[in-house]
């Protein structure tokens, strides 16, 4: 996979996710401020409009992805990455190793929609949790990581982190 990073063109379809999210959240005034701006505070406002079942905008789960990408773009060690051969954008921390963790956020969203309901924060963790076992990331990518999981909603990958940090300490 030849990967680049994704021009500003390419990445406008991520920029109008978050302008609709953003529009769309706003819409509910009585909904806390979230201004959709690459923080975890978006993952848990993607998974609050699904519970209380206030929909998605137009762009459904297709922009959710983008959405919750931007977080670990924004938030994490990733960047948004363009691979030529499929058209797709990825997520990657920009080293080209074989432990080099890549996430393409439409399949990780579409994948876990198929098992049931997607929570984001538990997305979130699973995805976090894999890339930490890689090992392809230095500590602050792996600080940058961690501190995108909300422990208190997904415990059980909460413990799956630990255990794989406390393996790391020990390495």
């Amino acid at each position: 996979m030849g990967l680049r990073l994704a021009s500003a063109a390419e990445c406008s379809g991520v920029a109008s996710a978050v302008r609709a999210f953003r529009d769309h959240w706003a819409s509910f005034p009585t909904l806390w401020e979230c201004p959709f701006a690459g923080t975890p505070e978006d993952i848990r406002a993607l998974d609050y409009l699904r519970y209380e079942g206030l929909g998605y905008p137009d762009l459904g789960f297709a922009g959710a992805a983008l959405v919750w990408g931007n977080v670990l773009a924004t938030s994490g060690p990733f960047r948004w990455r363009a691979d030529d051969s499929t058209g797709y954008l990825v997520l990657s921390p920009g080293r080209e190793e074989p432990t080099t963790p890549i996430v393409w956020p439409y399949g990780r969203v579409f994948e876990s929609e198929l098992r049931g309901p997607v929570t984001f924060q538990r997305l979130t963790a699973r995805v976090v949790a894999e890339c930490l076992e890689l090992s392809g990331l230095d500590r602050e990518e792996e600080a940058r990581l961690v501190s995108l999981v909300d422990e208190s909603a997904c415990s059980e990958y909460s413990r799956r982190l630990e255990a794989v940090l406390a393996e790391k300490d020990r390495s």
